[in-house]
């Protein structure tokens, strides 16, 4: 069946329902139901804390506030196409695997405990394909028993976190493969009309030795560049790169100027990151700062020089992959992003989302013959009220507060 729904057509078929019917028979699908059944709360309270703690940086910080104003409201849409930072090609498959994957993990756990399911179906933005859906019967829903109803409601935020961790690993995983092409520091910023710009000096190249002293360090690179005055001359060595192979090396011998911004201090219009430094932390960072796995390797050059697979620091490193490494490193990275970014948002408690429908249900088993469902209702209305009061002060509080 095809519905118009301008600028949306629906097409709805029962021709997926047997598939969703095999799936559900399994023994696995009923423990993945307890499962997901107990990582919804776990989710639900990541998101109210990374919700509350988006919001307490907003209101405290005003750098927060000016690079949220920055990158404009379309930052916050999942929408590729309409979000800048999000790429188109790799947007859509991201987004599409996270739809397919939640609607399909509602309608699989529906049938598995007998719920009936109307139709399955994909959903088209004109002719650009954007989702798929399972119609679950949202009577029967309501009216079964909350663990009963917990399990389906909780299996789309549930699944999404699953297969969003999953990819995060093979990410991580294929990253193991990588190894800096020349161990270093990477350039990836030369400042036009400064000495290093003027000295040939280009980003892509690889810094080596300053003054014929191997560098492989920030710490090492900072210790030297700190000490230097204007009118100090050091020899920086280099290989220069190209497509992930070396094509030759040189010296420069640089005349250092004045810092723009402290006369007393050398500059040479150089920045860099340290290539096995930078790797091992991204590979690592789930030991000490996990957050860094949600930073876009779309954002400006400081955000892009924490990721070894964003387009600036890509062509420092080679893997037995080879060229494709980058390609399934942002597939992986967006399918993480994409679908760690549902899983959050749907078990937040906001009805109708799967997370207030949930909330909602345990309130009715819990009060059950204490209120009344009016009060219920009221209580889960109020709490959608105070989580999307939250939700919405992270998009409007930057060009509300401005100082």
């Amino acid at each position: 069946m095809l519905e118009f729904q301008p600028p949306f057509i629906i097409v709805k078929s029962r021709r997926g329902l047997g598939l969703l019917d095999k799936l559900g028979s399994y023994s696995l699908t009923n423990r993945l139901g307890w499962l997901f059944t107990i990582l919804m709360p776990i989710i639900a309270i990541l998101g109210l804390y990374i919700v509350i703690r988006s919001v307490n940086l907003i209101i405290s910080n005003a750098l927060a506030r000016e690079f949220i104003r920055s990158v404009t409201p379309l930052a916050n849409l999942l929408i590729p196409g309409l979000n800048p930072y999000l790429p188109i090609v790799y947007g859509w498959i991201a987004l599409i695997v996270g739809l397919v994957v939640h609607e399909g993990a509602h309608g699989v756990l529906a049938r598995s405990l007998k719920f009936p399911v109307k139709s399955v179906g994909l959903l088209f933005f004109l002719v650009v394909p954007i989702g798929a859906f399972v119609e679950v019967d949202d009577k029967e829903i309501r009216a079964a028993r909350a663990r009963d109803s917990g399990r389906v409601l909780a299996a789309g935020p549930g699944s999404n976190m699953v297969v969003a961790l999953a990819s995060l690993l093979i990410l991580l995983m294929m990253l193991g493969s990588a190894s800096p092409v020349v161990d270093g520091i990477g350039v990836s910023t030369v400042v036009e009309g400064y000495p290093a710009y003027t000295a040939g000096i280009r980003p892509g190249d690889v810094l080596i030795s300053v003054n014929y002293v191997n560098i492989t360090k920030m710490a090492d690179a900072y210790n030297v560049f700190s000490n230097l005055k204007p009118g100090d001359v050091v020899t920086l060595g280099f290989v220069r790169l190209s497509a992930g192979v070396v094509v030759g090396s040189y010296s420069a011998e640089v005349s250092v100027a004045a810092n723009p911004y402290n006369s007393s201090r050398g500059y040479l219009g150089l920045g860099g990151v340290a290539l096995r430094e930078a790797l091992d932390n991204y590979r690592n960072a789930w030991s000490f700062n996990p957050f860094i796995y949600l930073v876009w390797p779309t954002f400006s050059t400081s955000n892009q020089e924490l990721i070894p697979f964003s387009d600036l620091m890509i062509r420092f490193y080679k893997s037995p992959l080879g060229p494709i490494l980058p390609v399934l490193a942002n597939v992986f990275f967006w399918i993480w992003f994409v679908n760690f970014n549902l899983s959050i948002f749907n078990a937040l408690p906001i009805y109708p989302l799967d997370g207030g429908q949930t909330f909602r249900a345990l309130l009715q088993g819990a009060l059950r013959n204490v209120a009344s469902e009016a009060f219920v209702k009221r209580l889960t209305l109020g709490v959608t009220f105070i989580v999307l009061g939250l939700v919405l002060s992270m998009l409007f509080f930057p060009y509300l507060l401005f100082q």
